[in-house]
């Protein structure tokens, strides 16, 4: 049986209650009771009719059409259309391919996406496509070194989804227009970066897709966010009729219920979710009699469903991995597994709320991150229970880390390090760990058994000499920062981290020296930028200061990041102030004190409070040696200041 199945004419049994209160258990799939809804099974080609009172009988309410994919744009004609620069060769293969294609500096300014609309004439041989942001060069800087339209793999740290939304494109998905509000931030001179999942199809394909964008006027008013559901462990047996897999998740906030999108692969059966109200009530979110792969779709509350905090979401998704099921694609049967490839399965439930307000929508954000990561730890764990290898504990002990459960990740990292005690990956992972539990004693036996096995790894030195200088051992761990600038002169990690040394230790000439090696290898790293401006702002030599450069660099430094911080804006002022332009210094480094994350920038704070005290006061500051600061009073800023340019 082949794998690309043809596209079924009409959408299987669906239904989509928004809003129905019930009560009592429906686990069952028993239709639920409701004043509002009447549920019957009479089917016209296949398509379950729902009909409610006020409306006219066999009219479909929430039940989308069979698509009918006609020529031309779904929504008219887009604002903008934008498409690959080279359409791209999908091989003939046996195995799916992986692929980002990257649509750069798509506005010149803030736009707001009301719609997306993605058209691809051979659409058979695309599994999914996901539309993502990257607000740097990295993801534009990938597909250019990789031969051939964009770049392979699954992974990318700096592109991201827009906030709130999972913007994405499935078999059998429609175009449709986000409500008022709603609409997504596409920044200015931000990259698209477009990820296809395409699947085998025996023969050769051009892929040269158009993405038409559609904008909204005004800023969006809402802010939602996203709360997944679902597994990441389906060990589903060959033949087996009826493997279900179940989660669930408890709401910390009152939310509304904006959509939801389910995502399985081609043995799934069914499709449940439910909510379950504090006072025992449950309200559907989607049920799906009859899954079909080809005809996936997102699903908009035409209200959303008010959930209060305490109410527990519920999934459950049943697949039938038997010879029966005609839409298996092996035949005979295979045991299938968790995964992305089109032979793997998987259960996902993204549910689109919006909180009431901003805390508790990053708050929301981070439960539900933590959530999922939950789940890749229970998989994680069911595999070493398989197979207990070094891998294994070194992903356990990487999810562990994402959970903020350090200790964990040290006692998997353990258990790797009994199984390989030579191995520099599983050293470098374990010292890191010990670190970030501030057991820097141990960290640092580790940290030299990686130099001891590779004497010429430029990175072990780095890693070291780091290390030494968070232990007080500046001195010692110059000398491993130097040896590593020898082995790799081209190692801009090295030189900046030499400088910050270099720093600690007083000696501001050879630091600045090594930063200005470190910037000319990096000249768009931020991290650099702002480090060099603060030592051409604070050199404790007026001689060796340059306001005017400082300032170039700590704006520059911003326009490399997606969003300033509070390092960021922290730095400006120094510059700004060492220009002896006071006033604005304290400005900025007000909205630094705003910037501040609590999570991750506590210290920041008062160090900024001091800077703003000090601006107030006319006072710059000057480096001093360990890393601290002194300001300088205002008779001898007035002549320092004049020495600087």
């Amino acid at each position: 049986m082949s794998a690309i199945r043809p596209l079924i004419a009409a959408l299987g049994t669906l239904l989509f209650l928004a809003g129905c209160a019930t009560t009592g258990n429906f686990i069952t799939g028993e239709s639920l009771p409701n004043p509002n809804f009447v549920v019957t099974n009479h089917r016209y080609d296949d398509t379950l009719v729902v009909e409610a009172k006020s409306v006219t009988p066999g009219d479909p309410l929430h039940q989308p059409p069979a698509p009918q994919w006609t020529p031309g744009w779904q929504l008219g004609e887009p604002d903008l259309i934008v498409k690959l620069s080279t359409p791209y060769s999908l091989p003939l293969e046996d195995s799916d391919v992986f692929r980002n294609f990257v649509i750069p500096n798509v506005t010149a300014s803030d736009r707001y996406v009301r719609a997306l609309e993605f058209r691809l004439d051979n659409r058979q041989v695309v599994h999914h496509a996901e539309f993502r942001l990257d607000e740097t060069d990295a993801s534009w800087r990938r597909d250019n070194e990789e031969p051939g339209t964009g770049f392979g793999g699954m992974n990318n740290t700096t592109a991201h989804y827009p906030d709130g939304h999972f913007v994405n494109w499935v078999p059998g998905k429609r175009a449709s227009e986000l409500p008022e509000g709603l609409a997504w931030r596409l920044p200015a001179q931000a990259d698209l970066v477009v990820q296809l999942h395409m699947m085998p199809s025996g023969s050769e394909a051009v892929i040269d897709p158009q993405i038409g964008l559609y904008f909204a006027e005004e800023p969006p008013g809402l802010s939602p966010q996203m709360i997944w559901l679902g597994s990441r462990w389906l060990p589903i047996a060959a033949g087996d009729p009826g493997f279900t897999t179940r989660d669930s998740y408890e709401l910390p906030f009152d939310v509304e219920v904006m959509s939801v999108l389910p995502h399985c692969h081609f043995i799934c059966k069914d499709i449940k979710a439910w909510a379950t109200l504090p006072d025992g009530s449950t309200q559907w979110l989607a049920r799906i009699d009859e899954w079909d792969f080809y005809l996936q779709d997102e699903f908009r509350f035409k209200r959303p469903m008010r959930l209060p905090r305490g109410t527990t979401l519920s999934m459950e998704f049943s697949y039938d991995n038997s010879a029966d099921n005609w839409r298996n694609p092996n035949d005979p049967p295979q045991d299938i597994e968790f995964g992305p490839l089109s032979s793997n399965e998987m259960a996902d439930l993204w549910i689109q709320v919006m909180p009431r307000n901003d805390r508790e929508s990053a708050d929301l954000r981070r439960s539900s991150a933590r959530h999922l990561q939950q789940k890749m730890i229970e998989r994680q764990k069911r595999i070493i229970e398989l197979r207990p290898d070094v891998n294994s504990y070194l992903e356990l002990a990487e999810s562990y880390g994402r959970a903020s459960q350090l200790p964990e990740a040290v006692t998997q990292l353990q258990y790797a390090l009994e199984l390989a005690p030579e191995n520099t990956a599983v050293l470098e992972s374990l010292a890191i760990a010990l670190t970030n539990v501030g057991r820097h004693d141990e960290a640092l036996v580790h940290w030299r058994r990686c130099v001891q096995l590779a004497p010429n790894d430029s990175r072990a030195h780095l890693n070291l000499g780091t290390a030494l200088g968070f232990s007080n051992q500046a001195a010692e761990g110059e000398s491993h920062l130097k040896r590593a600038t020898e082995l790799d002169p081209s190692f801009a990690p090295a030189f900046f981290r030499l400088g910050r040394s270099q720093s600690y230790l007083g000696r501001f000439d050879d630091a600045l020296g090594s930063f200005r090696v470190a910037l000319a290898l990096k000249p768009n790293e931020p991290m650099v930028l702002q480090v060099v401006a603060r030592l051409l702002a604070t050199h404790p030599d007026s001689n060796m200061r340059s306001s005017s450069e400082a300032l170039e660099l700590a704006n520059r430094a911003l326009q490399h990041l997606p969003r300033p911080d509070a390092m960021s804006l922290s730095t400006l002022a120094t510059a700004q102030a060492a220009t002896g332009d006071f006033d604005l210094a304290a400005t900025t480094a007000r909205l630094a004190l705003s910037r501040v994350s609590a999570d991750t920038e506590r210290s920041l704070g008062p160090v900024i409070q001091r800077q703003i005290d000090h601006y107030q006061q006319g006072r710059i500051e000057i480096a001093r040696a360990a890393g601290d600061k002194r300001f300088v009073a205002p008779g001898e800023r007035q002549s320092s200041a004049r020495r600087a340019e």
